[in-house]
This record gives structure tokens, C-alpha cells and sequence, in this order.
């Protein structure tokens, strides 16, 4: 059925979703067997188009006709509900869902993840606790159970428990220190009137090792020399069977080092996730360890990168906190998105870039260090002038757009920073924002201790 066929064409590319709408409405209209199907995608795309309250009404509608789709149907209506800011009766609309589908429900995760989340943001923090603290007990994953033990805290101050949020919030500062739950818990801590722990506690071994021989085979020198950075990683690696012998029991060490003379860090990142340890990272680096933190987070084109900070005014840590997420320092990655290179750029973004910058752009271009780092500073610059200069919400846009950024305000601007960045409807933004924060607080630490870390505020700005 052609209609249908062009409005799943519409859908996917991402480009019109109006459009999109129209066509899943006249789909729906026309053939029997999926109109369900069709109508749930018609409100779905009216919600990506930024049309809500048109969505939600579609959404009731299908939620009352039966069926696999009506199921889902019903859980959007919660969802819409909370992203809309109306927190007591997003409680509810999750709750009937609950109670509609009782067994088998398609959207189990999504209610155990976002319900507490909406009790929170409605104060009702007895329950928000409970159900905070059996997702933590079920979560493996170190990272997300530091996030969800900081909202177990929130829960907790809520209701009143400050010695139990106090000793939640310090449990996420020892066990993933310099990580934004971490961040966010000293924060917590602040506003309590507590003085907060170190961020990272200090390691114990401060006698260096032995001085190895660092130096380059003469290729890879003169490849790097003249700016053929692949080329220069590629001799390196050639050698690296013959230079992990001469290194021996500091193999790794000795090739990180090496590694970091020259210009890219491709290679260098990919030898540090077997080379790094949690146990050297989870304190603060030492003369002996040191190696593995500027490995496993090095900071290539320093030059090009000095350049582009002083010139937008910008930290460098947030430039390769931004960086390592994106390309973890391919420099010539392409996304599915056709997004390019260290900084992940898309080309018509790259080329509202140039022209803002009264530059010539060239697509094959975007590939170049020197253009995807300037470009790149230049877009977080002109986040961070939109959104008040807070690192967390300019990351959330360059990841998400600031469309969505700017939207998620508009309901959500007086919760706190923790809350509103659980409440992200994208998981993926989520994790960008966790990863591209604690990647930053890292290297800000690394340039310059605990001062250097950008502070967190809890409240967001209006």
C-alpha cells in the first residue's frame, strides 16, 4: 500500500514528520489489519514534531480500542504526561498502565525506570525511595548504579533521611569518583551544608618507576613530523611486537608513552582498554600510575585544540571530554548519521558552521583535524551561549539538538539537575551527557586538580 510504504519512508529519514503524520492517518484509514499500527505511528510522529497535546489525544483514543498497540499506546500517555511536566498526574497515568497490564507488559523496564523518577519530581519521595532502591539492587552496570544510588539519595533527602542521603551520595563519590553521579552527589552534600570528601581519593604509591627509553623509530618520527598521522600510527604498531620485548614486564606502559609523542591518540586510546585498571583509576594518579590516566585519556592535536579553545573561549577538558565520545579519536570515523570525524560533525551543520564563521567549507574537509576541532569548539561555543554556559545541557544538545534541549526546559527547568537529566526521554542522550561530564572532570583533574573541575549546579537556569 503505497501510503503506507511513503509514511514509513517519511518516518525513518527523519525529515518531515507532519508529513509523516498525514500519511500514517491516511494509512490507517485505507487498510483494516494495520490500522492500529498506523494510527499509533501518526501520534508518534505528531510528538516528534513537537505537537504533544495532539499526540496524547490521539494516543487515549487508541488506548481504548484493544491490542498490542493500545498497550503502547497507553504507556505514551504517561510518558507525555511526565515529559509535559505535570508530575502528579503522570503518577497516575503510569499507575493505570500498571494496573491495565498486569502480566507480561511490553514496557516493564520503562515503567520501573521512570515511574520513581515521576514520584520524585511529585514529591512523593517515600515511595520514590523504595522503588529507587530495588532498581539498585538489580543493576550491575557501575555506572548506572552510581546514578541510580544518587537519586536513592535525592529520595531519601526528600523524605527527610539526611543521614542516609549522606551516606548515599558519599557511597557514589567513592566508588565512581569524578563521574557526574559523583559530581552531582558533592553537590548534594553542598547544599546540605556538609563539607564534602575529595573528589577522588589520593593514591598510595608515589615512587616512579625506573625511567624508560621512550624514543620513536626514526619512520614513525619523520611520518609524524610531516602531518601523515595515520601513516605514523601505522609504522608505530608495526613495531610494537619488537618494542613490547624490549619494555617487558612494562610493555603497556612503555607503549602508552610512546603513543602519547605523537599528533593522534587512535591507537594510544585502543591500547588503554586493556592496559588501564580500575583499581590505578579509581584513585588519583601517582608518579607510578600516572601513565594510565594520560592513556587511557589523552589529549591529541594539543596545538590545534589550544588554538580552538583560546579562540572561543572555551576548557579544553570539555573539548576532549566531547571528543573521546564521539570518535574516541578516529579521525576519520563516519557515523550512520554521516556525522564526521574526532568531533562526530554533521555536513549541514558543518556548513551553517562555515558560513557563521565566514569561512569556505568544503565537505572532504570535515575529515581534516585542524577544521572538525575548530568547527567542533565553535558549535559548543555557541551551546553554552545558549544554555547559560552549563556544560551538562550543551552536551545533552550536541548530542540531541538544542530543539529537544530547550523543550525538556520548558516543562522541566525547576526540578533539579539529576532529575531532569533521568528524565531525558533518550537513552542515549542520557549516557552521552554521564560519559561526556565524567570525561571532562577527568581531564580538568589531570590539568589541574580538584579546582579545576567545573563546579555543578543543582538548579537549572530559567
Amino acid at each position: 500500500p503505497f501510503p503506507a510504504l511513503l509514511a514509513w519512508a517519511v518516518y525513518y529519514s527523519r525529515s518531515d514528520y507532519a508529513r509523516a503524520a498525514e500519511l500514517f492517518a491516511e494509512a490507517a484509514k485505507s487498510y483494516g489489519d494495520k490500522t492500529n499500527e498506523h494510527l499509533y505511528y501518526e501520534a508518534k510522529s505528531l510528538s516528534r514534531n513537537q505537537r504533544d497535546d495532539e499526540a496524547l489525544v490521539k494516543y487515549r483514543a487508541l488506548s481504548r480500542l484493544g491490542g498490542t498497540f493500545a498497550e503502547h499506546a497507553l504507556f505514551q500517555v504517561a510518558r507525555l504526561t511526565f515529559l509535559g511536566g505535570d508530575w502528579p498526574a503522570a503518577v497516575k497515568a503510569y499507575e493505570v498502565y500498571a494496573a491495565s497490564y498486569k502480566k507480561g507488559r511490553q514496557h516493564e523496564a520503562e515503567l520501573n525506570a521512570e515511574l520513581p523518577l515521576a514520584r520524585l519530581a511529585a514529591g512523593q519521595f517515600e515511595r520514590a525511595e523504595r522503588e529507587l532502591g530495588a532498581l539498585v539492587d538489580r543493576q550491575k552496570e557501575p555506572l548506572e548504579r552510581a546514578r541510580l544510588v544518587e537519586l536513592w539519595g535525592a529520595a531519601a533527602e526528600g523524605a527527610g533521611k539526611r543521614e542516609v542521603a549522606l551516606m548515599r551520595y558519599r557511597a557514589v563519590i567513592d566508588d565512581r569518583p569524578l563521574s557526574l553521579p559523583a559530581l552531582l552527589a558533592q553537590s548534594r552534600i553542598i547544599a546540605l551544608g556538609e563539607p564534602p570528601p575529595p573528589v577522588i581519593l589520593p593514591g598510595t604509591d608515589a615512587v616512579p618507576g625506573a625511567p624508560l627509553s621512550l624514543e620513536l623509530p626514526d619512520k614513525t618520527r619523520r611520518l609524524d613530523r610531516v602531518g601523515l598521522d595515520d601513516l605514523a600510527e601505522a609504522s608505530l604498531q608495526a613495531e610494537e611486537g619488537r618494542l613490547r620485548a624490549g619494555f617487558g614486564a612494562r610493555a603497556d606502559e612503555g607503549l602508552c608513552e610512546l603513543y602519547g609523542q605523537l599528533a593522534s591518540a587512535r591507537r594510544r586510546y585502543q591500547i588503554a582498554q586493556t592496559a588501564t585498571s580500575w583499581s590505578a583509576l579509581r584513585v588519583a594518579p601517582t608518579a607510578r600510575t600516572r601513565w594510565q590516566s594520560s592513556c587511557i585519556y589523552p589529549a591529541p592535536y594539543s596545538p590545534l585544540v589550544r588554538d580552538a579553545t583560546k579562540k572561543f573561549q572555551l576548557a579544553p577538558a570539555f573539548v576532549y571530554g566531547v571528543m573521546r565520545q564521539e570518535s574516541a579519536f578516529r579521525p576519520t570515523v563516519v557515523a550512520s548519521a554521516n556525522a564526521v570525524a574526532l568531533r562526530q560533525i554533521m555536513p549541514p551543520t558543518a556548513s551553517r558552521i562555515a558560513a557563521e564563521l565566514d569561512v569556505g567549507f568544503e565537505p572532504s574537509r570535515l575529515a581534516a583535524p585542524a577544521t572538525n576541532v575548530e568547527f567542533g569548539a565553535f558549535y559548543l561555543r555557541k551551546l553554552l551561549d545558549t544554555f547559560a554556559g552549563r556544560l551538562e545541557l550543551a552536551a545533552a544538545a550536541y548530542n540531541a539538538g538544542p530543539s529537544a534541549v530547550s523543550r525538556w526546559l520548558q516543562s522541566g527547568e525547576k526540578l533539579p539537575l539529576d532529575l531532569f537529566l533521568a528524565r531525558i526521554p533518550y537513552e542515549e542522550t542520557r549516557n552521552y551527557v554521564v560519559r561526556v561530564i565524567g570525561n571532562t572532570a577527568r581531564y580538568a583533574y589531570l590539568e589541574g586538580g580538584e579546582s579545576a573541575i567545573p563546579p555543578i549546579e543543582l538548579a537549572l537556569p530559567l
